[in-house]
């Protein structure tokens, strides 16, 4: 029969296990995972993203957990630990208690950036100059977007602010003010453009539309541009 002080011995040992669970891994081409407890992160040694998993099981010997981006999962046997993304994997090494220790000490952890999100695409009524806004992080209490103007297939891009209130947000860059009521698809978005108002005859946020006003080009440059994922180094799309 177990005694209850080797109980409560067995208790905290696993509990000083969760509370004090960190290890680290790279896979010597700069990415890196770490473990603490269940919580499990990812980046290049220096900033640190949150990913969420799926199946999750560490002991002092084992560590196993999935993740949705790719399928993906990562194992830590006696073996060497490894990453698997869609079929394809990468060996990684767990560094030395003390070198995750000193990295985790010099490191931060931010959350992940929303993908960007096409917010208004139209025409200014009456003349031949479009605008494309897309959001590149709504979150922390402000909001932020990135403008593109111009005639058609010749958008450029402008240095944006915006400033976002109960009723109403606005987005300003060099001459241009657009007010955008909430909720509003066009009807509610008004573009103060030198020293004029005009009303936005609004677009469909469709590929088609997209292509036709900003150019195979600046569609291109807009829609590649994404957040690394963890499986990028293991897939080739982070080259």
């Amino acid at each position: 029969m177990v005694q209850p002080a080797a109980l409560l011995l067995l208790f905290c040992s696993v509990s000083s296990f969760a509370a004090e669970y960190f290890r680290a891994f790279h896979d010597h081409r700069g990415n890196f995972i770490t473990v603490h407890g269940n919580s499990v992160a990812w980046g290049d040694g220096k900033i640190f993203h949150p990913l969420p998993t799926g199946k999750f099981k560490a002991t002092p010997t084992f560590l196993h957990f999935s993740f949705d981006d790719e399928s993906g999962n990562f194992d830590v046997t006696s073996a060497k630990p490894v990453l698997t993304c869609a079929q394809k994997s990468r060996v990684y090494t767990e560094l030395t208690s003390h070198e995750a220790l000193y990295m985790r000490a010099h490191s931060h952890f931010q959350p992940a950036t929303s993908p960007a999100k096409p917010v208004l695409l139209g025409l200014l009524s009456g003349t031949q100059l479009f605008l494309y806004v897309e959001a590149t992080r709504i979150g922390q209490g402000y909001p932020r977007f990135q403008l593109y103007f111009g005639p058609v297939r010749q958008l450029k891009a402008l240095p944006t602010a915006a400033t976002s209130g109960v009723r109403e947000t606005v987005i300003t860059a060099r001459d241009l003010r657009i007010v955008v009521a909430p909720g509003s698809q066009g009807s509610g978005v008004l573009i103060h453009y030198q020293k004029k108002s005009y009303p936005l005859d609004y677009l469909r946020n469709s590929p088609d539309n997209l292509v036709a006003v900003l150019g195979d080009a600046l569609y291109r440059k807009i829609f590649e541009q994404k957040e690394r994922k963890i499986c990028d180094s293991v897939l080739g799309s982070d080259q």
